[in-house]
């Protein structure tokens, strides 16, 4: 995309949050964006088989990141999406409907809850 950290931290206020987004498909900013995520993994791609992910949720401490593993917690997240938002900011709007807030818990490992007719839910 060509911007700089600094670039992006003067659009802060006009980038809307990581929580919850919706995008149209086959645009530029999905198109800039899955490149911009691509590009990343394939540079990091050997890092990756070296140092596969120690834990789920990888790489928000430094005892993480001293593993070897490749990416930081929000490099795939909200670091590459803010760059895609300051570039096509005209193209962002803000103000998703609030949604019901729970505390958040990590279901990767979970059973599946059973849904009203007896069969577990996808």
């Amino acid at each position: 995309m060509g911007l700089e950290c600094g670039e992006v931290k003067s659009h802060w206020a006009k980038l809307i949050s990581n929580g919850a987004f919706t995008v149209r498909p086959q645009t530029p900013l999905t198109h800039a964006w899955m490149s911009m995520l691509n590009a990343n993994l394939d540079e990091k791609w050997e890092a990756l088989r070296a140092h596969p992910a120690p834990n789920q949720r990888c790489c928000i401490t430094p005892e993480d990141m001293a593993t070897g593993y490749p990416f930081k917690w929000a490099e795939l997240g909200g670091e590459a999406f803010h760059v895609v938002q300051a570039y096509f900011n005209e193209h962002v709007v803000g103000g998703l409907p609030r949604w019901k807030t729970r505390p958040y818990r990590d279901q990767s490992t979970e059973e599946l809850p059973m849904s009203q007719n007896g069969k577990k839910r996808q």
